[in-house]
């Protein structure tokens, strides 16, 4: 229950008031001391026809038929309040009932206060998002074109597209892959070897489908090569090589089964983001990324209460499988320019504000009017 002194009209500011009004008082009229005139037959009212006990027991009886009347007033409180005083004779007993009428006046005036004063300004309660960690294993994409099922896995196998595996196998343009990494003869191809449209490059050009451009191995990324974990910034071009993207399809959760997904999950209590989301990629496929190789690649809000983190990662330990069979039916390399109509539908947008370089985005929220 809210009390008066904690509401609007302070009982502390009344007080002050009060205080200063008695301060006054005696400024002007100095020490007083008269007798009481106080008790059960000492006359009240107009002329004292009437004793002060009988007046303030009908006061009294006042005060009960106002109330239920419910048209109880701060006069019909405050005077009964005040008889039951006047029919004190008892020292002790007229204290008690001169504090009542000091305290019944306080509030009445506390009343006052809040009349005048406008409505308490509604206070919004804090908002607390639910952040959620999304991870993008990138790829090229494999020769022949773009798969349309991106090559899959079962229930704990190794990812296929129908032709060598992605990791510990040789690769369709003539390198090999080694824990998640493209490699060629020379070592690992570097993230600044590939191209914004996801192709490889060297020596001023890209590399061809069927190998490292002429010239043979070793050569250096053009000047102007994109960052590490650089993205598409654009649709691709005619011809041009594409990076393919890990999705999962959802199973027995309850939430989008039977629909892909990127390996995702919520921010857990006391890790930052970057640990989420190697988290996530540890748990769902059972590779082993490095935090200096996660790029943050968007951001998204979700009505109401939901924000949506980004990350892409183009290297990784271990080759990925599907590490919660319970959770996920399948996996598959996805194109980033075909990706499967049946995806759930945040995860299909924001893969497409990042395919466009769309740093930020609003999903799922409606004009207001």
């Amino acid at each position: 229950m809210t009390h008066d002194g904690e509401a609007s009209g302070s009982l502390r500011g009344v007080l002050a008031e009060v205080a200063a009004e008695r301060a006054a008082q005696d400024a002007m009229w100095g020490f007083q001391d008269f007798p009481d005139g106080t008790g059960r037959t000492a006359p009240v009212g107009a002329g004292g026809v009437q004793e002060a006990g009988e007046a303030a027991g009908r006061a009294k009886r006042e005060v009960t038929e106002a109330a239920a009347r419910g048209a109880l007033t701060w006069r019909h409180v405050l005077h009964e309040e005040v008889l039951e005083a006047f029919a004190e004779d008892d020292p002790a007993a007229l204290r008690a009932e001169l504090i009542q009428v000091a305290a019944v006046a306080v509030k009445w005036v506390q009343a006052l206060d809040r009349r005048r004063e406008p409505p308490p300004r509604r206070v919004r309660q804090r908002f607390r998002a639910i952040v959620d960690v999304h991870v993008l294993l990138l790829r090229p994409a494999r020769d022949g074109g773009p798969t349309w099922d991106g090559g899959r896995t079962r229930n704990g196998g190794r990812t296929r597209d129908g032709g060598p595996t992605w990791d510990g196998g040789r690769t369709g343009n003539g390198g090999r892959t080694r824990g998640g990494e493209l490699m060629r003869e020379d070592g690992p191809v570097r993230d600044d070897e590939f191209m914004p449209d996801g192709g490889l490059m060297r020596g001023g050009g890209s590399v061809g489908d069927a190998g490292l451009a002429p010239g043979g191995p070793g050569g250096r990324a053009r000047t102007g090569a994109p960052p590490t974990g650089a993205l598409p910034t654009g649709a691709p071009r005619t011809g041009a090589r594409v990076r393919e993207v890990l999705l999962g399809r959802r199973a027995g959760t309850g939430y989008g089964d039977g629909l892909w997904h990127l390996p995702s999950g919520h921010l857990e209590a006391g890790e930052s983001v970057i640990e989420a989301a190697v988290r996530e990629a540890r748990e769902e496929t059972g590779v082993v990324l490095d935090p200096a190789d996660l790029t943050f690649v968007h951001v998204m809000h979700r009505a109401p209460e939901r924000v949506g983190l980004f990350f892409a990662a183009t290297r990784w330990r271990g080759e990925p499988y599907n590490a919660e069979p319970h959770k996920c039916s399948e996996l598959g390399w996805w194109p980033l320019d075909k990706l499967p109509h049946d995806m759930v539908g945040y995860p299909d947008a924001a893969l497409a504000h990042i395919r466009d370089g769309v740093p930020f985005a609003l999903h799922e929220w409606h004009p207001v009017g």
